[in-house]
C-alpha cells in the first residue's frame, strides 16, 4: 500500500521523488517504494519535530555524496505553526517528504516539477524550493517591519506598559524567523562542503544564498532595533520610577505636619465637632473624600495612576 501521495520524476540525469503523507506511519510505506533510502526514512520517522542534517563527504568517489536533513517552513495559510519537511539529496536523486510544494510555491504540483525539470542537477532543485521556503519570512518581515516603525514614532513621554509587552511579543516572533533560518544555514555550509565551485556557482544555488543573505541581515537589524527600543523604554521606567519616588518622598515630608496634627486632634476627645453637630460625620466624610479627591487628581495630572492617553 503506497503513502498518501508519491510521484517519481525523471529529469534528464536525475529523478525526483515527491512523497506527500497522511500520517508518521506512511513512512514505512516509502521504505517499501524506495527500499535504497531506507536509514533516510527510518531518520525522518524518527524525528518529527526538530531540524537535522547528515552529511556524507567521499573524497575518493565524490558520486556518493548526499546530505540527509530537514527544515521547517511555513505557507501562507500556516504562518503561524511550522511545518517539517525531510529531503534527501545526492548527484543523481532528490527524495522529498511533507513538503506542501503547490502551497509553497504557489504553482500546482505539475507546474512546478516542470520548472524543476530545467535544473541539470538535483542540489539546484533543492535550492529553488529552500528559495521559496524564503518568501514567507521576507512577507512576514515586511509585515513586522510596518509594526516597528509605526512604534518607533510614538513618543516615549506616553509610553504605556502593554507598548513594552508588544515589543516582547515582537521579539519572540524574531526568535521564531530566526528559528527557521538555522536548518538553511546549515543546509548552505554543508553544500559548500560536499559541492565544487562549478555546483554553488548555479543561478538556483546563488539565488538562494542572496535572498538568504538578505533575509538574516534584515532579521539581525529589527533584532538590534528592538534591543534599542526595549533598553529606551526600560531607560523611560527607571526614569519615571525615581521622579515617582522623589515626589512621593517631597508628599510625604509636606504632609507629615498635617498628618501628626491629626493624630493628635484624634486624641482630644472633649473637643470633637462631629460629635454635636446633625451632620458632623457627613461633613468629616465628605471633607476626607475631597483631599482624597484632590491628592488623587494631582497624582493623575502626573500620569501615576497609569498612564494617560496618547493624544496627537
Amino acid at each position: 500500500m503506497k503513502p498518501a501521495f508519491i510521484e517519481t520524476v525523471s529529469c534528464g540525469n536525475w529523478q525526483f521523488h515527491y512523497c506527500l503523507l497522511n500520517e508518521p506511519s506512511d513512512f514505512s510505506k516509502i521504505a517499501n517504494v524506495f527500499p535504497q533510502y531506507t536509514p533516510f526514512i527510518e531518520e525522518s520517522a524518527l524525528l518529527t519535530d526538530t531540524n537535522y542534517l547528515h552529511v556524507t563527504n567521499d573524497f575518493i568517489a565524490p558520486e556518493k555524496n548526499c546530505m540527509i536533513g530537514s527544515f521547517h517552513y511555513i505557507t501562507k495559510t500556516s504562518s503561524q505553526s511550522n511545518l517539517l519537511a525531510h529531503f534527501y539529496v545526492d548527484q543523481y536523486q532528490l527524495l522529498l517528504t511533507d513538503l506542501n510544494i503547490p502551497d509553497l510555491t504557489g504553482h500546482s504540483l505539475a507546474t512546478t516539477v516542470a520548472i524543476l525539470k530545467s535544473f541539470e542537477t538535483p542540489i539546484e532543485a533543492l535550492y529553488f524550493l529552500l528559495t521559496k521556503t524564503l518568501n514567507p519570512l521576507l512577507s512576514e518581515i515586511d509585515h513586522f517591519e510596518r509594526s516597528v516603525v509605526t512604534a518607533e514614532k510614538r513618543h516615549y513621554d506616553k509610553f504605556k506598559q502593554k507598548q513594552v509587552q508588544q515589543l516582547f511579543n515582537w521579539r519572540s516572533d524574531l526568535l521564531r524567523l530566526r528559528h527557521l533560518t538555522l536548518p538553511l544555514q546549515e543546509i548552505k555550509l554543508a553544500t559548500e562542503e560536499i559541492y565544487t565551485n562549478n555546483h554553488l556557482q548555479k543561478h538556483a544555488i546563488h539565488s538562494f544564498n542572496k535572498r538568504f543573505e538578505r533575509t538574516t541581515d534584515l532579521l539581525n537589524q529589527y533584532e538590534k532595533q528592538l534591543s534599542s527600543m526595549l533598553d529606551l523604554s526600560t531607560t523611560f521606567a527607571s526614569y519615571r520610577g525615581n521622579e515617582i519616588m522623589n515626589a512621593l518622598t517631597m508628599f510625604t515630608v509636606l504632609t507629615t505636619p498635617v498628618i501628626v496634627f491629626g493624630a493628635i486632634w484624634g486624641m482630644n476627645f472633649r473637643v470633637m465637632p462631629e460629635l454635636y453637630l446633625k451632620y458632623g460625620y457627613l461633613y468629616s466624610l465628605l471633607l476626607i473624600l475631597f483631599f482624597t479627591g484632590l491628592v488623587a487628581l494631582w497624582l493623575y495630572r502626573k500620569g501615576w495612576l497609569g498612564n494617560k492617553k496618547n493624544k496627537k
